[in-house]
This record gives C-alpha cells, structure tokens and sequence, in this order.
C-alpha cells in the first residue's frame, strides 16, 4: 500500500552486497505494515460488497486492536535490550523490516533470495561479527536448509537456534499457523537469544 515505505539494501550491510539495491519483498515482518494491509483490505471489500461495510469495518478493527496491542508489548521488549545486543543471525535477509521496527540488526550469509549462494566473502564477515559480538545461537529458517547455519555454528562454536518462520507459515498444528503466531513465535525467540546474551 502507499503507507508502507519500500526497504532496499544500503552499502552500510556488508552482509548483502550481492543484492545491494534491490528492493525487500517481506514487508509484512513489520506490524504496522500488517496495518496498513488490513485498512486496505477493508476499504476494498466494502467497496466491493457495501452491504458488509460494518461487518468488514468491525473485523479489520478487532484484529488492528489485536496487533497494535502486540506491536505496544514488542517495542517494550526490545526496548529493554541494549542496542549493541539487538543482533541476530538468520539464513537470509527475510526479517529486515522486523529488524527496522524493533532496532534489530540482522547478519545473514544470504541475501534477499533463498536460492542464492553464499559467497565466502559474506560467510566469513558473519563469523566475524559472531565471534565480535559473541552471540550464543544463530536460526535457520522454516523456508532453507539448515547446513549453511550447522556449518556457521561449527565455525564459531555456536548453537542453532528454533526455526524461524520467514517466508511461510507452519502447519496448521504448527508454532506460527497464523499471522499473529508467527509474529509472537519469531519474535519470543529472538527476545530469548539476545536476552540470554546478557549473561
């Protein structure tokens, strides 16, 4: 929607330098952005069926009401953490407007496409901010395999972390069936990480 601001790669991310420029497709890692997409959603099925107005008006605000209330509790948490701390290292560049939201910096080996190759130049800057800032788990992703992250955590001693969902949802009896599960099973985890960091 116009509400939402495209992300596209800088030349500060020395993690992403084969898809420098390109612009980031995961939009909906970011809470406000689920917003707008709901308000959109809403203001085009009641143009659509104008009957159902208040029925789509009374559900889009239930669940806006159910986010923001979420969005309020995630911006507390990370709040706590120190700056410096709020990294994480993922498989590839899924989670950046998440990161953008909540003050997150997130390392990955890929870039933006999970069929691109690793180039040992990137492999080896995450290690070393690894190894930098002594993070204790790196997260494979519920979309990639996991022998680029086992071999990362080999590397710097290391643990892999739970799966994160990034492209896709679980199943239905799964951790992150639902939007709002996603974002409170991704987020969990990586508030876990950082904060046993601290110690």
């Amino acid at each position: 929607t116009q509400d939402i601001k495209p992300r596209k790669h800088d030349h500060q991310d020395c993690t992403h330098l084969a898809h420098k420029g390109a612009t980031d497709p995961h939009a909906w890692h970011s809470i406000p952005n689920a917003i707008s997409y709901i308000h959109e959603i809403e203001r085009s099925l009641s143009h659509r069926y104008p009957q159902h107005k208040a029925f789509f008006q009374a559900n889009a605000q239930k669940y806006i009401d159910t986010l923001s209330q979420l969005h309020a509790q995630l911006e507390t948490a990370f709040s706590k953490i120190p700056e410096e701390r709020r990294v994480a290292v993922t498989t590839h560049d899924g989670f950046g407007y998440l990161g953008e939201t909540y003050g997150i910096r997130f390392l990955s080996p890929l870039g933006l496409s999970t069929e691109s190759e690793a180039s040992a130049k990137s492999l080896a800057q995450v290690i070393e901010e690894i190894r930098k800032l002594q993070l204790s788990m790196v997260f494979v992703e519920n979309i990639t395999s996991n022998r680029l992250m086992q071999q990362l955590c080999e590397e710097t001693g290391t643990q892999l972390g739970p799966v994160l969902y990034s492209d896709a949802l679980s199943q239905p009896t799964g951790p992150a069936s639902t939007y709002v599960q996603m974002m409170i099973h991704n987020t969990d985890n990586l508030l876990k990480s950082m904060n046993s960091s601290l110690h």
